[in-house]
């Protein structure tokens, strides 16, 4: 999209999908940011080191303005940063390669934030749904969270690029999770002015190779591992008065 902001101001939205070896719902994802009620300026694939044909599904897109960047493994962070860095929109959004958007996702986030240019960003509530192709055992073995819950997650987020440079990229030295945990907490150190909308705008996918199941595994290593960079960076501005 997308149209003007209040003082006349581009919104046009560069979405970032980050993919490892997402070749099972891959597809899915691409259609749901292609199928938007206001559409994305840029779709970039950043394929993290795939070993199926993540990156062959991708290329399948690219004559409806998807492009495909492949790099060595290193990480959903550094995958989401080097699709920033690939990207010019004045907007910035990103989706996992296993997750969806609603249909109106960017079009009601947009509408927030064209309506205060003072706001930075907008965050909308997230909603699971356990992958149909899930074996039995697996759904039996994993809990997916019922009813919606406000989406602290890459995907439900729609930034000004301009906040994201003030605020600089995600550590890629963290993971499952704790990137964007350290990143909205360096964003609210940074002042960065975000407003939650009761909408879901984000749909995310349960299996058990998914994000949602490693990140609940791994949940208390992350918040340790922001922690300790948290109090690095704290003791350095120190050091530095």
């Amino acid at each position: 999209m997308s149209g003007p902001g209040p003082r006349g101001d581009s919104l046009s939205v560069a979405t970032v999908i980050p993919a490892f070896d997402a070749e099972p719902f891959l597809a899915e994802a691409i259609e749901s940011v292609l199928g938007q009620t206001s559409p994305a300026a840029e779709v970039l694939i950043v394929d993290d080191g795939s070993h199926d044909r993540t990156a062959g599904i991708a290329t399948q897109y690219e004559d409806r303005g998807v492009r495909l960047f492949r790099q060595q493994n290193r990480g959903a962070g550094a995958a989401r940063n080097r699709g920033v860095a690939l990207t010019s929109s004045p907007v910035l959004a990103f989706l996992d390669a296993d997750d969806l958007w609603p249909r109106d996702r960017l079009e009601r986030l947009l509408a927030v934030l064209a309506a205060d240019h003072a706001l930075d960003g907008v965050i909308g509530d997230v909603e699971c749904f356990p992958s149909p192709d899930m074996a039995e055992a697996d759904r039996a073995r994993l809990a997916v969270p019922a009813g919606t819950q406000p989406g602290w997650l890459p995907g439900a987020l729609l930034l000004r690029r301009s906040a994201w440079e003030r605020v600089a990229p995600f550590d890629e030295s963290l993971a499952n999770g704790g990137e964007f945990i350290d990143w909205v907490s360096r964003a609210r150190a940074a002042g960065v002015t975000l407003r939650r909308l009761e909408a879901i705008v984000l749909r995310r996918r349960v299996h058990p190779a998914s994000m949602t199941v490693r990140a609940r595994e791994a949940l208390g290593r992350s918040y340790l591992e922001v922690a300790r960079a948290v109090l690095a960076r704290t003791r350095a501005r120190r050091d530095e008065a």
